[in-house]
């Protein structure tokens, strides 16, 4: 079952190296009772823990069931330990904050038992060795046989097949070592029990096997009694679950009320200064001047318009069958104003109106929708009774111009009203049918007293060397365009959007300026003409929702460059260095308080835990693996955070109902902030579980169970 084969040990110090076992040859097997005596210091409790995996080995082989363990890892040994042995220790080595029924429970549950089976087994294994009678008591209510009883209840529970006693009666009277050794005998048929003791009378009538230990050498094993050969197999060890893991946790908790609450607020002030401190973080910085940019230039500000230049390359409008295209579009910006013989609807007229193109931000509200040339539609953006809807359709509306005559020629009826689901104030803005609408739009271009909008103009450029610049306008019939004679000798080029213009049919003439902002100058009539034959901007209009998705494939598909409406109005800020660097202060001293709270926390919560390093010694010894001790770390400390964040939040919350001159209800304004908060929290749990975890493993299972060892 278990051999032993040249095995060395050393324990090394910084100054000197001390052989604890010197090549020792040995064999065990199961249904054998092998008491090991010899005198202190010569090696006997390092034989059994070498055996028992709670030590390393230097030097030789320890083979269990034939397999080598040079090579086990750390989890190896753990694995083998939880599922094969079991421990009674001179020192007991119970868990002092639990009853005698949990210290034995817990070894059924880390077996794989539910709660309601292992409390049952636990309370059958105990009466077994007398002590049904104690227990709800502490462990540190119970005297040393007791105790040891208990201890003995423990490892029949744990159902091992190797049952490893160091000085169990060390402790003890004689009258109660002679009980344990009874109960000892009891177990021995079916398991391999290793005792180490310097007391011989406890040989006779016990031992199958006596080993003798001196100086880490093997003087004497002799056979007293001979067992049968029995075929063994290591058992692995059930997984624990998350649910364990948690009970445990939960335990540890309830069982160590003042360690636990000492913890919790330790938390309490960790989650006020967190909360409070990134809630303060101002998450915004202050600019030193903001400015409006307004595309004001286009005074038609539907906001599912979207436009749109053509490229360079390109000659002719595309084809969007499916979307509405409005390609007369240095037009869709006149202003108009209406005009009607009804005075009951003139007062709702507003002095200014623009023509929309698309239906999408209407609400019709009365009537029906324009059909043919002569029928309009009215938006009116304001609450109006039935009668008076009624009375106002196939009223006769004119259209003109905003500073000339009206279009007499030409005359509308009404037919709808509507209003705009985002209207816009001292407006009163009119639909027309798409034929309608371009009989309107020729009217205007053949009218003497169109005017060019500087939205039109505004496309007018001059470039040269990679510079674009403005060009003016001049209101006269000239066919000639003025340059800046800076230009003379340089290559420029008039655009109109995108377009490079063909001056060939103009002159160009040179003209000095004392204006440091003159570039060009061009004549309305000049504009007209060009606006009129070169295919150079168009609008499309769309659902709100599909304005983005239209964009990206007017840009990808036909190269133009477009913008939307709904984007014309917008910020920017000029932002002061001062202030920026004013907010990264902020940020710096947060993180460093963070830090310096998560060492701080980290410190005292590792200190109480050093505490507790015993219990979680004998957990790991008996059931816990490296994992699972880690997982019991963390959901005892993020139950004591949630617990503390919640109360922390309750009573920031409850400030707020009184009249504070400093007021914390900017802690609620910003819910991402809160969140982030608890997060922080958390992590910082995390990380202290796992540091302290990680301190704890460093050492060997012996290590941590020495009493009085700091981590």
């Amino acid at each position: 079952m278990i051999q032993l084969v040249h095995l060395t040990k050393f324990y090394k110090s910084k100054e000197n190296v001390a052989i604890g076992l010197q090549d020792i040859n040995l064999e065990f097997q199961k249904g054998e009772f092998v008491v090991i005596v010899g005198p202190s210091g010569s090696g006997k409790t390092t034989l059994l823990n070498v055996i028992s995996g709670m030590d390393t080995y230097e030097e030789g082989e320890l083979l269990l069931n034939g397999v080598p363990t040079s090579n086990y890892s750390l989890e190896d040994f753990e694995n083998y330990r939880r599922a094969n042995v079991a421990f009674i220790f001179q020192n007991y080595q119970l868990i002092d904050s639990y009853t005698v029924l949990e210290n034995v429970m817990v070894e059924l549950i880390f077996k794989g038992f539910k709660k309601k089976e292992a409390k049952n087994k636990a309370k059958e294994i105990l009466q077994k060795v007398g002590m049904g009678h104690r227990l709800k008591n502490r462990a540190t209510k119970l005297s040393g046989g007791e105790k040891q009883r208990v201890v003995i209840a423990r490892a029949l529970a744990s159902d091992a097949q190797i049952l490893v006693c160091d000085e169990p009666t060390g402790n003890l009277d004689t009258h109660n070592s002679l009980e344990i050794m009874k109960l000892l005998k009891e177990v021995a048929k079916d398991k391999l029990i290793l005792l180490v003791t310097h007391d011989e009378g406890l040989i006779q009538d016990n031992a199958t096997r006596v080993i003798r230990i001196k100086d880490g050498h093997i003087e004497e094993d002799s056979t007293l009694q001979e067992t049968s050969r029995q075929d063994t197999s290591m058992i692995k060890p059930i997984p624990n679950k998350w649910s364990t893991q948690l009970y445990i946790a939960c335990k540890n908790i309830l069982r160590t009320p003042k360690k636990s609450l000492f913890i919790f607020f330790v938390f309490l002030i960790l989650s006020f200064v967190i909360i409070f401190s990134i809630a303060y973080i101002p998450t915004d910085v202050v600019a030193k001047e903001s400015k409006t940019i307004d595309y004001d230039l286009f005074k038609n500000k539907e906001e599912n318009r979207i436009i749109s230049y053509l490229s360079e390359e390109s000659n002719e409008f595309p084809n969007l069958s499916n979307l509405t295209i409005c390609e007369n579009d240095y037009l869709v910006d006149a202003t108009f104003r209406l005009a009607t013989t009804e005075e009951d609807l003139n007062k709702y007229i507003k002095k200014t109106s623009q023509i929309l193109i698309s239906d999408f931000t209407l609400n019709l509200i009365h009537g029906q929708m324009p059909e043919s040339n002569e029928e309009i539609l009215l938006v009116i953006n304001q609450e109006l009774s039935e009668s008076f809807l009624q009375k106002t359709m196939g009223a006769t509306i004119y259209l003109g111009a905003q500073t000339g005559n009206l279009f007499r020629e030409h005359t509308y009826t009404v037919v709808g009203i509507a209003k705009q689901k985002n209207p816009i104030k001292d407006r009163t803005d009119f639909y027309l049918s798409r034929s309608g609408r371009e009989i309107l739009f020729d009217m205007v271009k053949n009218n003497q007293f169109y005017n060019i909008r500087e939205s039109f103009i505004s496309d007018f450029s001059l470039q040269s060397e990679g510079v674009t610049n403005p060009i003016e306008l001049i209101n006269t019939n000239t066919e000639s365009i003025f340059v800046n004679y800076t230009y003379k000798n340089r290559d420029f080029s008039i655009c109109l959007g995108n377009r490079k213009l063909d001056l060939s049919k103009y002159s160009v003439e040179y003209m000095y300026s004392a204006e440091p902002n003159f570039h060009a100058r061009i004549s309305t009539s000049i504009a007209k003409k060009l606006l009129e034959e070169v295919p150079y901007r168009f609008s499309v209009y769309v659902s709100s929702e599909d304005v983005d998705n239209t964009i990206h494939m007017l840009e990808d598909t036909y190269q133009a460059t477009c913008f939307s409406i709904k984007d014309s109005n917008r910020i920017e800020q000029v932002y002061d260095i001062t202030s920026i660097l004013e907010r990264l202060f902020y940020f710096i001293f947060i993180f460093v308080e963070v830090l310096l709270c998560l060492f701080i926390s980290s410190l005292i919560t590792s200190f109480v835990l050093g505490t507790k390093k015993r219990e979680l010694g004998v957990l790991r010894v008996i059931g816990l693996s490296e994992k699972d001790v880690l997982h019991v770390l963390q959901f005892e400390l993020l139950l004591m955070m949630l617990i503390s964040i919640g109360i922390t939040i309750g009573i920031l919350g409850i400030s707020l109902a009184f009249p504070w001159e400093f007021s914390l209800e900017f802690i609620f304004l910003n819910p991402v902030k809160l969140l982030f908060s608890c997060v922080v929290l958390f992590v910082m749990a995390f990380i202290i579980s796992f540091k302290w975890n990680k301190k704890m493993f460093k050492r060997s299972a012996r290590e941590v169970l020495k009493v009085g060892e700091n981590l």
